[in-house]
């Protein structure tokens, strides 16, 4: 010790002028005495300072200074020890504060080696009346106020953590302040209840736990900043913080897994119950809001009831604390992060049990809205509108056009609306419906991508693919927006003239520039969303809250993106319509007639776009693909040529590519036919798919030249969409005729196979001089020697038959003695009859498989 006062007395002398102490600074154990950052610290204090170690004296002598009020020379203790623990006789820990602390807390200055540390290298002055009067071990939560809800005197640890607030340098308030005092920074609460919650919700107050304080003292040695967001977001408390016990109602509508609810719930701080006594929480979903709840209150309980168009859905018995709130509470806290005030979503409104209806609620008479979401009068035409529900459509008989004067001063009434300005109106409500529909997409998009105060609903990257995937919609509403005020300009006022069909022709060719922009991603985007609501809850909130919004007609937004793809072919339905309620003398009936080809050629790119898409998103999940087929998929040149045609079929014979029964996928190209077995189908929901396994296994490659014959098989009443391909392969003597029936998708559609077939034998004739003249031909089932296109058994369903079969021979010697039996049962497995071992040498090779993939 003695060398370390002499180094520091001789930093002392180096200094200009040697100052009589204005400061004594105390070290209460020898690590801070040796510590160099003691040593550097004391350097950089403005005053004149003398180090001392503690002693007993020292001490003494400071209590008789407090006591009598009266310091020649300010004390500052450094010390480490703050909070002691020690362990009793019965093993229990026990934290006190350290003696130092007890005895001269109440006016001294003592200060933890960070407190210290800090004070001089900010060059703050410990002399001055507005130091710290209480011990200080680091300035961690300097600057905040911190304010506890759900905490009693009475409750353990309480004392501490207000302590230990002090000791990091923060305040502590027992109350929201009045004007002029000092702000709540931050409330430390038990649970997500209560007035004090609700009112930091409503401030913007970060609500933390009481972890947030264990954890900065924890590491006070460190000087976190307690109110840096990755120090606070680990303990902001989760909205079902209690945990909330919450009792699910009507949910299990939607088809979701109940043990997803209850991760969900966990998740956010909650616990999932299933009866009503142990909720404390009762969240019913009504998405439809027609649920109608009654509630009476009887003694200390509350009958509520449930109905649902006059029937009983369900009735419960309750007590006073426990609350009933509709599904947008739910998703709302989900979304916000925070609990919101259940008083808000109250669905308990007391009232009496016996009513003149009986208990059903009145339905009001609300007037037709014209929204695109509400269905309104349905027009005599058989137009089905598909992508927008009817509105009304109605007529501005103010004007001009449409009144007159009669010579007695009287007035006429208005003419009769044709059905051609009918059709015409509805085209315009229809088309403003879907533009309102399109606003809301993008104004969902939005308020997705915008981050609220409460978080992102999702990562940058899921935000920047939805904004890519929904890139080309504002383009397209730019352009409905301008169809739809050339058409609101021809209706007001109208003229049976009036070009209709003008406005789609000259407007299609943009219709065809962003449209195919949009298709073509419609499905990844759907995945996208569905993909995102099971990895981020807030955008599975946000999206379930706008689902149960009126203004967007409680739809999901999945349901809203169809509407664009659906757009034009009910355009093309109405330009019929109009069309034939147009006489041919109108000069309308020819651009009507030229609008209606420029919408089909829309659509027919669309479709061959998003065909073409969806070709090469099945080409890049075929597992094994050759390089050629790898190089065609990315643009590059190959000797496959040019993607034609596909077609989905199953096998109906053995030892062909896979198996009997096996689904094949033909890729027809220029040049050559790529053959490859289908796994599962990705497009069908829930389909099983093991590990990553591509969809798609490649089996081979076949350049057309091998193809030899291509025979159409007719269709009977147990044959369909049968057809044969006869290879010729290089280690074959002879042809070989490989038998196949169209997947029901293709069989729904005849013309789909003979296109297929007839591409087929014309790639075939281009690539191989030597091609038979009749290389197509047709056949009956029995000269192609077809008995059926039904799907065979698979190897399963085999096994159960040929293990039913060996059940009834064995039970069929029920008289004989157990050893006989049990030689009967060894006969049938292993040796049998020469029926049951030819039934066992067939099932062997049913179910062999020829190749292994």
């Amino acid at each position: 010790m003695d060398e370390i006062m002499e180094e520091i007395e001789n930093v002392k002398e180096d200094s200009p002028a040697k100052l009589k102490p204005t400061l004594t600074v105390v070290y209460a154990e020898d690590a801070i005495g040796m510590s160099a950052e003691f040593r550097a610290a004391v350097q950089l204090l403005e005053e004149a300072v003398e180090v001392v170690p503690i002693s007993e004296e020292l001490i003494e002598q400071e209590e008789k200074d407090v006591s009598r009020n009266k310091k020649s020379c300010p004390v500052v203790f450094v010390t480490a020890d703050f909070l002691i623990v020690t362990t009793n006789s019965e093993g229990v820990p026990t934290e006190t504060q350290a003696p130092l602390l007890q005895r001269l807390r109440k006016k001294s200055v003592i200060l933890g080696l960070p407190a210290f540390l800090h004070y001089a290298e900010w060059k703050k002055s410990l002399t001055k009346p507005r130091r710290p009067l209480y011990p200080l071990y680091n300035l961690s939560m300097k600057g905040v106020v911190a304010l506890f809800s759900g905490y009693s005197e009475d409750v353990p640890g309480l004392k501490r953590l207000v302590g230990l607030i002090h000791f990091m340098g923060g305040q502590v308030k027992d109350a929201y302040p009045t004007t002029g005092q000092t702000a709540i920074t931050h409330l430390i609460a038990r649970w997500v209840q209560g007035e004090k919650y609700q009112t930091a919700i409503n401030m913007a107050i970060p609500v933390v736990t009481e972890d947030w304080v264990l954890h900065l003292w924890a590491r006070r040695d460190q000087c976190l900043d307690a109110t840096a967001p990755q120090q606070l977001q680990p303990f902001h408390i989760k909205p079902f913080h209690g945990p909330l016990k919450i009792l699910l109602i009507g949910f299990d509508e939607d088809g979701q897994n109940p043990q997803d609810w209850s991760n969900l719930i966990e998740v956010h701080g909650g616990e999932l119950v299933t009866s009503v006594a142990a909720a404390n929480y009762i969240v019913v979903h009504d998405p439809e809001k027609k649920l109608h709840v009654s509630c009476e209150e009887l003694n200390e309980y509350r009958a509520v009831k449930l109905s649902r168009d006059g029937e009983t859905v369900g009735e419960y018995l309750i007590t006073p604390e426990k609350v009933v709130v509709t599904s947008e509470w739910f998703w709302t806290c989900i979304k916000l992060d925070s609990c919101a005030n259940p008083d808000a979503y109250s669905l308990l409104k007391l009232q009496p049990s016996s009513s003149a209806n009986g208990g059903r609620s009145r339905r009001q008479k609300t007037p037709v809205s014209s929204s695109p979401y509400t269905p309104g009068r349905r027009r005599l035409s058989a137009v089905e509108e598909r992508d927008v529900s009817r509105g009304n459509c109605s007529f501005d008989h103010s004007d001009e056009s449409l009144t007159s004067s009669g010579s007695h001063g009287g007035s006429v009434p208005p003419p009769s609306i044709t059905r051609r300005q009918m059709t015409v109106a509805e085209m315009v409500q229809t088309e403003a419906n879907y533009l309102k529909i399109v606003s809301d997409i993008l104004k969902i998009k939005e308020s997705i991508l915008v981050e609220p105060k409460a978080g992102a609903m999702c990562d940058a990257e899921a935000a920047a693919l939805l904004d890519e995937y929904m890139a080309a919609l504002p383009e397209i509403l730019d352009r409905h927006t301008a169809i739809h005020r050339d058409l609101e300009g021809l209706l007001r006022p109208w003229k049976e003239d009036a070009l209709v069909g003008a406005v789609w022709k000259n407007r299609a060719p943009g219709l065809e520039q962003c449209y195919p922009a949009y298709v073509n991603v419609i499905e990844k985007l759907k995945k996208h969303i569905q993909d995102c609501e099971k990895k981020f809850p807030k955008f599975r909130a946000h999206l379930a809250l706008t689902q149960m919004a009126p203004e967007y007609g409680r739809q999901h937004l999945k349901d809203l993106l169809v509407r664009p793809v659906q757009r034009l072919a009910s355009v093309d339905v109405l330009l019929t319509d109009i069309r034939k309620a147009t006489d041919e003398s109108n000069p309308d009936r020819v651009e009507l007639t030229l609008a209606k080809e420029k919408v089909q050629g829309v659509l027919t790119l669309l479709n061959s776009e998003k065909q073409a898409a969806e070709v090469v998103e099945m080409l890049t999940h075929i597992e094994d693909a050759p390089e050629e087929l790898v190089t065609t998929t990315t643009g590059g040149g190959s000797g496959l040529g040019k993607y034609l045609s596909h077609i989905e079929c199953t096998e109906l014979a053995k030892r062909q590519f896979h198996e009997q029964g096996s689904t094949l996928c033909l890729f027809l190209f220029t040049n050559k036919l790529e053959v490859a077995k289908r796994r599962y189908d990705p497009r069908q929901p829930g389909t099983p798919q093991s590990g990553k396994q591509l969809p798609l296994k490649h089996i081979e490659l076949i350049p057309l030249m091998r193809i030899k014959r291509i025979v159409d098989v007719r269709d009977d009443e147990q044959i369909h969409g049968a057809f044969l391909l006869s290879f010729f392969f290089p280690n074959d003597t002879q042809e070989v005729s490989y038998k196949f029936a169209c997947t029901l998708e293709f069989q729904a559609e005849k013309k789909k196979k003979r296109d297929f077939l007839m591409q087929l034998k014309a790639q075939v004739q281009a690539v191989d001089m030597n091609a038979v003249p009749d290389l197509l031909c047709e056949m009956s089932a029995a000269e192609a020697s077809v008995k059926t296109t039904e799907p065979s058994s698979t190897p399963l369903e085999k096994v159960s038959k040929l293990t039913r079969s060996l059940s009834r021979r064995i039970s069929s010697i029920g008289n004989h003695s157990s050893q006989k039996l049990k030689r009967a049962v060894s006969t049938a497995f292993i040796s049998g009859s020469k029926k049951g071992r030819k039934d066992a040498d067939n099932f062997d090779d049913e179910i062999r498989p020829k190749r292994l993939f």
